[in-house]
């Protein structure tokens, strides 16, 4: 199994910032020492739910204090990109870090109305704009004198420099939560990211992608290749006994949720939070929606369960709720030392 760490800081407070900031680039270096396949940056504005808030520029910044651990987005939020200014800022990625870059890219938050509003962008771009953005960078990034009129983009120039370090580009790969979004891309045979749930909702998601992918004409060979190469997010507490992680995560995991929905009442339109979607989505998540939390031999049980459903790679969410750091760190260091190693 590969695990990776989804660096997803909140900050409660603008004058928490500038430390928070801090320690989640310590977090990334701390996860190379550990053993950590790959860090993983979210992308969120305005509202302090990610506090590097650009996650291309903090991209940037951990591949100048690191040297041999993966860096990749979950994801960038396609719409607010233009492809051609992206491209350039993940060539340059991918010369500094020689090829670690991973490129995730989805719609973006179907919830946070007030991040398109604030960059000028609809919400219908979000959802539409995915197709047409990625084809714009594979071609930016491996062919000359380009010319595109899109329906969201125009735009033409000579190159791209500098060029990628990777050959013939960085990987690409997107986000799915819904049904359809994953029955979409089993239709492509192509891997993604995705919420992980308990065992039961896995091992259906992972049924419906086998489904899919075999209406669709593909090889099981080239199905169970892509499975192999999905990525499953879940939050994640290890401490030295299970009764300690439990209130760790029963502390911090409210704290996340309540900011989270405050910020989307707040910042959206009242027209929205009093609607069907609004509602749906200011729910908050407990602890039985897939929080990973226990001693070491609790936690290798559970990543076990998890892996016996056919989960091969793990993007673990260490700081909940804006935790102390002395706990992130506690999670790091027990997930390197005892835990990586039974599945390596």
């Amino acid at each position: 199994m590969k695990f990776g760490n989804w660096l997803f800081p909140i900050s409660l407070s603008q004058l928490d910032d500038g430390r928070l900031i801090v320690e989640t680039l310590d977090e990334a270096k701390l996860c190379e020492k550990n053993g950590f396949h790959s860090v993983w940056l979210n992308e969120h504005h305005f509202d302090g739910t990610s506090v590097f808030a650009d996650p291309v520029t903090f991209a940037a910044a951990i591949a100048a204090c690191t040297k041999t651990i993966k860096i990749g987005f979950a994801v960038l939020q396609i719409a607010l990109h233009h492809p051609a200014r992206l491209a350039a800022q993940c060539a340059l990625i991918d010369q500094l870090t020689q090829g670690r870059l991973i490129v995730g890219i989805g719609r973006g938050s179907v919830a946070n109305h007030y991040e398109y509003e604030a960059f000028d962008v609809s919400m219908e771009m979000g959802a539409g704009a995915l197709e047409e953005a990625e084809d714009l960078l594979i071609r930016a990034w491996t062919q000359e004198n380009i010319v595109h009129e899109g329906k969201y983009w125009k735009t033409k120039f000579s190159q791209i420099r500098p060029v990628t370090y990777s050959k013939p580009h960085p990987p690409i790969i997107r986000s799915a939560i819904s049904d359809r979004s994953v029955e979409n891309l089993a239709g492509l045979c192509r891997p993604f990211l995705t919420a992980a749930g308990n065992p039961a909702e896995i091992d259906r998601k992972l049924s419906l992608y086998r489904n899919a992918a075999t209406k669709s004409g593909h090889k099981q060979s080239a199905i169970e290749s892509a499975i192999r190469q999905i990525w499953f997010t879940t939050d994640i507490v290890v401490a030295d006994n299970s009764n300690d992680a439990k209130e760790i995560a029963q502390k911090y995991l409210p704290i996340e949720q309540k900011f989270i929905s405050d910020a989307r009442v707040k910042l959206n339109s009242a027209e929205w939070v009093n609607s069907k979607e609004g509602q749906g989505h200011l729910k908050h998540e407990t602890l039985e929606d897939g929080f990973i939390y226990g001693s070491v031999d609790k936690v290798s049980n559970q990543i076990t369960k998890l892996k016996d459903v056919g989960v091969n790679n793990l993007m673990l969410k260490v700081n909940t709720g804006q935790m102390e750091y002395s706990i992130i760190k506690k999670t790091i260091e027990l997930l390197g030392e005892k835990i990586i190693p039974r599945f390596s």
